[in-house]
């Protein structure tokens, strides 16, 4: 499950024009090191990565 939802993450930062630098985690929570641009909106990752993780996880 944590292989599926690092690429996951790494998909949604691709899009954000961010880049994943490290992702770990356990069975119940994860890890990340993300770098993007200054003027990024953090917010907006953050809610992406939680939302698209979240409904892909409970769609497999």
């Amino acid at each position: 499950m944590l292989t599926r939802t690092g690429e996951t993450v790494r998909e949604v930062c691709t899009g954000f024009e961010a880049e994943l630098k490290r992702f770990n985690g356990e069975q119940d929570r994860v890890h990340l090191l993300v770098c993007c641009r200054p003027k990024a909106q953090l917010s907006k990752l953050v809610n992406s990565l939680k939302g698209v993780s979240s409904r892909r996880r409970h769609q497999e």
